[in-house]
């Protein structure tokens, strides 16, 4: 395992108060692509990729949903670009994989695209046993959602990045750093949780908002109970985190929120001071500190009182629906 002594002495220190950055997450993911070694540097990406899943998503959907692509063209020739350069992944094996896709022949073989993303891909392939069953339900749904005022394309989609959010984490935690594995798991909790809380404090349903499997999603799925029935035992923070669900005040609680992912980050690398997990959980902390340096108290309560109502809408439309089917 490769040690990193001499980056780790020369990064300055941070504190989850400071409000001011000694050096900016892009300089710093610069430096360590250079430092890193290759694998690390994977390590570093996979985090990254988190981020990036909207730009990746669309790039598949825009390639999947590219007529010029035929099964007679030459792979050589067909150039597939991005809207906007990938950091995360490799944008060629990408078109090169989709190309493959598209013209039902041989996968190539890929160094660095992650084997979710394949997969996702291959998920999108049209089943004809099923088209017909699915062009049906389509057109029931497009129907519900125009009664809803929300365009068919958006609900679509949010459903594509929830399933490509789900594959996403379920790589990271399939990952034999135990370091990557358990923050995305511990991240994946957080979500989970707090989007069980704040949906039955809103009236909604709580099944509808849960990422994943396992049996803390099983519980924030079918619990009853007023604590979900979920036990120190599966998420020793989750007292911490129910208060914090409480907090009223919206840039309050993602501060609280934030603090709560610092302790963590702070507690798993406290016993590897030169190792890759230092470096990676040094960047994830120089990231929520950039967060906010850049909002102000007053910008960022607007920022975020825009995302709650963005996702109180959604709420209603997807509990509108829910009920719909109940009826049936």
């Amino acid at each position: 395992m490769a040690k990193y002594y001499a980056t780790i002495a020369g990064l300055p220190n941070i504190g989850v108060d400071d409000r001011k950055l000694p050096i900016q997450t892009d300089a710093l993911q610069a430096e360590l692509r250079q430092e890193l070694t290759k694998r690390d540097r994977r390590l570093l990406d996979l985090l990254l990729m988190e981020q990036e899943l909207p730009q990746i998503l669309e790039t598949i959907n825009a390639w999947l949903s590219d007529d010029s692509i035929h099964w007679e063209d030459d792979p050589s020739e067909i150039e597939l670009e991005p809207k906007e350069p990938l950091e995360t992944i490799d944008a060629k094996e990408l078109a090169d994989y989709i190309i493959a896709v598209q013209q039902r022949t041989k996968r190539p073989r890929t160094k660095q695209l992650p084997d979710f993303i394949k997969e996702y891909i291959e998920m999108r392939l049209p089943d004809p046993e099923l088209e017909e069953e699915l062009a049906e339900e389509r057109a029931e749904m497009r129907e519900e959602l125009q009664q809803a005022e929300e365009p068919y394309t958006i609900w679509q989609l949010r459903l594509e990045q929830d399933k490509l959010i789900a594959m996403y984490y379920d790589y990271l935690m399939g990952q034999k750093n135990s370091f990557v594995a358990e923050w995305a798991e511990f991240n994946l909790n957080i979500k989970n949780i707090l989007a069980a809380y704040t949906s039955r404090q809103l009236g909604f349903d709580p099944k509808e908002y849960i990422i994943g499997g396992g049996t803390l999603q099983h519980h924030l799925r079918t619990s009853q109970a007023a604590d979900f029935s979920i036990t120190e035992e599966l998420f020793p923070q989750i007292q911490q985190l129910v208060n914090i669900s409480r907090e009223e005040d919206i840039a309050r609680r993602e501060q609280l929120i934030d603090r709560l992912r610092w302790d963590w980050l702070e507690e798993h690398t406290f016993s590897k001071p030169f190792d890759i997990e230092y470096l990676l959980a040094y960047y994830l902390e120089l990231e929520i500190l950039e967060r906010w340096v850049s909002l102000n108290e007053e910008t960022g309560e607007q920022v975020f009182r825009q995302i709650v109502s963005q996702l109180k809408h959604e709420s209603t439309t997807s509990l509108e629906e829910f009920k719909r089917k109940q009826k049936k």
